[in-house]
């Protein structure tokens, strides 16, 4: 079965309180020995390191838990991508009436995103298909995905991972980088790294301290570094681009999202368009749709180390183009402090 550890990045929100994930009344817990005596209870018969056995209303599954702390439940092969997408909503509205989705992210890595169902199939089979919610509870993670495997069939599956497995995997990551310095350390210490690179101290906002200065090739940013309270590590960072016209905000929204291309490859999400019946023709009109917030111009580059984010957006007074990069280990850590405080 074929897993991309992309599905390991986890963005900034809420979490879940629960210890146990269930599921079709069966006490899901991916202490191995524990786990495999649930599935046993439930009817489910082992083979080495693989059970099988039916989850109702689905059929037949195959659980491997192969790996100390990590299960792999792959439902039935789908046929067609509407049977694929009705089978991964009814299981994301199932868990989010316990859990708390901690993150989503549905799109394609293709260049052109399909658009009938054939072609979303096609692209799945050939494991191009990132559609994909991850689930927080205090000990585990939850991870909900359209899963293309290497015969070409299809699959909705369920990644369970104990976060001590999430931790040993960011060890051996590097951290995200931002102006080439590594998304970790104190406050202190990455504010003046950032000196070194010509960026001016700003003021110590509530939730973030703001620097400003030059970046990519740009005068004038706005660059906000947000930390953890508890620990005093810095865990995101966000490039604020300030522009007044539409043809300087999409001029350089191309301008980085080409750039972030050429190094990091072909972004996993990428929407340009606004919401209206009839797209707007003038750049004073998609100006106007901006400040309405009806402007969907967002390119995601999701990262084994973490995401970049790219945005044209609005807030009171301002229109800007932002860059948020938010460093995976860091994140979850911060997370977790989270989870500590509810």
């Amino acid at each position: 079965m074929k897993v991309l550890f992309a599905i390991l990045f986890v963005c900034v929100s809420a979490l879940s309180v629960a210890q146990t994930v269930e599921f079709d009344e069966i006490a899901f817990n991916v202490i191995t020995s524990d786990f495999a005596q649930n599935l046993k209870a439930a009817g489910f018969e082992q083979d080495g390191d693989y059970m099988y056995g039916s989850i109702e209303p689905y059929g037949e599954c195959s659980i491997d838990f192969s790996k100390p702390n990590v299960a792999f439940i792959v439902l039935p092969e789908c046929n067609n991508w509407q049977e694929l997408f009705n089978t991964y909503t009814e299981l994301k509205n199932k868990f989010s009436l316990k859990y708390m989705q901690s993150s989503v992210d549905e799109s394609f890595t293709s260049d052109k995103q399909p658009q009938t169902d054939d072609d979303k199939f096609w692209e799945t089979k050939f494991g191009r298909c990132h559609y994909q919610t991850m689930y927080s509870t205090q000990n585990n993670y939850i991870t909900v995905y359209i899963n293309g495997n290497a015969d070409f069939s299809c699959s909705v599956a369920i990644l369970l991972m104990d976060n001590a497995v999430l931790e040993e995997v960011y060890d051996k990551m590097e951290h995200l980088e931002f102006m080439g310095i590594p998304i970790d350390g104190p406050l202190e210490t990455f504010v003046e790294k950032l000196e070194s690179k010509g960026l001016k101290r700003g003021t110590d906002l509530e939730t973030a301290f703001l620097m400003e200065g030059n970046f990519a090739g740009y005068s004038d940013c706005s660059i906000y570094i947000y930390s953890s309270g508890r620990d005093d590590y810095v865990y995101m960072v966000a490039a604020s681009i300030i522009g007044t016209t539409w043809n300087t905000l999409s001029s350089c929204y191309f301008y980085l999202k080409n750039m972030l291309s050429q190094k990091y490859g072909v972004p996993s999400q990428h929407v340009e368009t606004f919401e209206s019946m009839q797209q707007p023709t003038s750049d004073t009109e998609r100006m106007y749709y901006l400040q309405l917030n009806k402007c969907n111009y967002e390119t995601v580059f999701s990262l084994p180390n973490g995401s970049i984010s790219l945005k044209i957006m609005y807030v009171p007074g301002a229109s800007s183009v932002l860059l948020m990069y938010i460093d995976a280990e860091n994140n979850h850590r911060n997370q977790f402090n989270t989870l500590d405080d509810l």
